[in-house]
Parts: structure tokens; C-alpha cells; sequence
């Protein structure tokens, strides 16, 4: 069985690849909740910081986060036998990686919850091609469904992921598009926050420019040990259940922001967030983003809207339109068609409240014929 449903899955991620929407674009509706945490705590164990047990439960009661991942060893490690004891639906999620892949030689990747991590030890380190082409297609996660891989903030792209194992970077894409849904792009080999956010994102936008349909994270080793650090990564998801969680991700209903409490929603034509639409060229566009912070209700914004197509120079990189709001509130564009061929927008938005500056950055929503 759950061969089959990897299988099924695998289908519906070549679909994409090859430019078509996933059937559950179509359909479902915008997800009503969203959840701050952090998919990426790395090292736990080998920085002895704290037990995983107490990091997860500080991350809980402490930060006030409703998941968290923690990267495990392959072999001897208790992170996911720690994280199902405390796993607890509608209160916290927590959940384990599998980090692959050294720091010194570009930047690493990590499996969310694999379905058997003591396997992912037989993988030598530098062999990203056995990686990707041979474990990673025989897994599943522990729900049964193909596993997420995140990769982590680039660090040197002339090797970043494996690009030189795998030959290139458009072979690259090709053998991660059924697995990579997430790139962080704030908190571990810079300072853990999105100011500066051009500078930051620039990688993230770089690799949507080259194909990549990726949604962008903010995780570091932990944020809630740097005071003034409350950079998060948001998933739009119906419920807090590890299921729901993993599905949003697999979605891409996934957003990075300073802002522990911004709340975020993105939609276009009514596709939520980390779509995969089929939208007609010449056909009207309603862009709407919805903003609000309970704990900030007068702070201002800039809304900034992003648009580009895959190849060329990174359009993203500028804004097409933008408009500034004060308070929580929804904004709406309806001056673009659509274009021929792929394209897609995203939304780079800037809070302001008294003397602090807060930025966050959507995932796209990729339109396709």
C-alpha cells in the first residue's frame, strides 16, 4: 500500500515537473489556519544545547511555536522516538529530519520525518547522485507519502545541494522536483532575520528564476536561544496534526517572516498560496493578500508584489506594483492578465511598528498553461 501511494504521488509531482497543476490545486480551499515554527533545528545533539526532549518542549511552552523539526543522526539517535511521544494533535507537532550533506561543501539538504532514518546511513557523504536517484525514490515518510527534502541556505553555489554530483543545475531540478519544496533563506549561515531582505531572499529568487518550485523557510540552529529573534517559518494548514502540517509543506502553503505573530494569506483568482494553477493566457488576475497581527494591530505595511517567468534575468527581484496599509487589512491587485507561458508572483511584505521593521516573503503561485 504504501508503494502505491508513493507511487501515485511520484505521478502527480512528474506532472508538475512537466508543467501541469496538481489535481488538488483545483480544489482545495484556502486553508483557514496558520502555524509558526521552525523546520529546521539543527544539530541539537551534537551541540548538546539541551536534550531534544527539552528543546522541543521549550520551543513549545517557551516560544509559544506550534511545530518544530529537529535534524537527527542516522544511528543511535532518540529525536524520533522523543518527537512521537510528544507529537499531539491541535497543540504541537513535533517532527525529525535527516540532515545529508557536509556545510563545508555547499549547502546541505534534510528529509522530513523519513519512514526509516537507520537506512539513511548507508548513503556515503558526497553522493548526492545515490541520494537523489536511489534512496530518496525508494522512501516514504512516516505517513506514507513521499518524503519532503528541504534545502538549507545556499552557501556556495557552484556545489550547492549536490549541483556538481548530479552534473548541473538543470539536472539538479529535474531529480529534486518530486521531493524539494522548501529553501531556507534566513537563520543559519547568516543573522537569523530577513532584514536586509533583498540581500537575504536574493538565492531564493535566483533559484525560482531557474525552474525551482521551492517555498521559502526562516529556521536556524534555534531561534529561541538569540533573544530578539522571532523569525519563523508559517504553514497554512486546516488543522495542527503532523499529517496536515506535512501536507500544507508538500503544498507549499508556506511562508518566512521576522514577525512570530504576522499572519499572511495569498491568493490569486482564488488559488491559495504555492498553487500550480492552469489559467488561460489573456485571462483578468484578482491578487489578494490578506495581513494581520494580533499583537500589532496599528502597525503599517508595504505590500509588494512580485512577478517573473522562469530563465533570464530574476524579475523578481523587482516589484511590478505595491501599495502601503495601516492596520491589518487586505490588499487586492487586478491590473495584471495573464501572460503566455509559466509565470508566477509571490509577495515580499514589510511591517512596520514604532522602531522595528519586520519582513516576511510568500511562496509563489505558479501559473501555467
Amino acid at each position: 500500500m504504501a508503494n502505491a501511494v508513493r507511487q501515485a504521488a511520484l505521478a502527480v509531482a512528474a506532472a508538475c515537473l512537466a508543467g501541469s497543476p496538481t489535481p488538488g490545486a483545483m480544489v482545495q480551499p484556502q486553508p483557514a489556519n496558520v502555524y509558526f515554527g521552525s523546520l529546521g533545528a539543527y544539530g541539537v545533539e551534537a551541540r548538546q544545547a539541551g536534550t531534544p526532549r527539552e528543546e522541543f518542549e521549550r520551543a513549545r511552552i517557551v516560544e509559544g511555536m506550534d511545530f518544530l523539526v529537529i535534524a537527527s543522526t542516522p544511528h543511535h539517535s532518540q529525536v524520533p522516538a522523543i518527537a512521537a511521544s510528544l507529537n499531539q494533535a491541535d497543540r504541537f507537532v513535533a517532527m525529525y529530519a535527516w540532515r545529508y550533506g557536509a556545510r563545508a561543501r555547499g549547502g546541505h539538504v534534510s528529509v522530513v520525518e523519513p519512514g526509516d532514518i537507520a537506512e539513511a546511513g548507508t548513503v556515503p557523504e558526497g553522493r548526492f547522485d545515490l541520494f537523489y536517484r536511489s534512496w530518496l525514490p525508494r522512501q516514504t515518510d512516516t505517513t506514507g507519502q513521499v518524503p519532503i527534502v528541504q534545502f538549507a541556505q545556499s552557501r556556495e553555489p557552484a556545489n550547492d545541494f549536490g549541483r556538481f554530483e548530479v552534473a548541473s543545475l538543470e539536472a539538479l531540478r529535474v531529480i529534486t522536483a518530486p521531493f524539494v519544496r522548501t529553501i531556507q533563506i534566513t537563520g543559519e549561515s547568516q543573522p537569523a532575520s530577513l532584514r536586509g531582505s533583498e540581500e537575504r531572499a536574493g538565492k531564493y529568487l535566483e533559484y525560482l528564476n531557474e525552474g525551482f518550485r521551492v517555498a521559502p523557510t526562516a529556521d536556524s540552529d534555534g531561534p529561541w536561544r538569540d533573544a530578539g529573534h522571532d523569525h519563523r517559518t508559517a504553514v497554512l494548514a486546516q488543522r495542527l496534526t503532523k499529517r496536515d502540517i506535512l501536507d500544507s509543506i508538500r503544498a507549499r502553503r508556506v511562508y518566512a517572516t521576522d514577525d512570530r505573530h504576522l499572519r499572511v494569506t495569498f491568493a490569486i483568482n482564488e488559488y491559495p498560496m504555492g498553487s500550480i494553477a492552469a489559467v488561460p493566457s489573456g485571462t483578468p488576475l484578482r491578487i489578494e493578500l490578506t495581513f494581520s497581527n494580533p499583537e500589532e494591530p496599528h502597525a503599517s505595511y508595504w505590500i509588494s508584489l512580485r512577478r517573473d517567468t522562469p530563465g533570464g534575468r530574476v524579475g523578481a527581484l523587482q516589484e511590478v506594483s505595491g501599495t502601503d496599509f495601516a492596520g491589518d487589512g487586505r490588499v487586492v491587485f487586478t491590473q495584471f492578465r495573464r501572460s503566455k507561458g509559466e509565470e508566477y508572483f509571490l509577495a515580499h511584505i514589510v511591517q512596520k511598528s514604532g522602531a522595528r521593521t519586520d519582513h516576511a516573503w510568500t511562496a509563489p503561485i505558479w501559473l501555467v498553461d
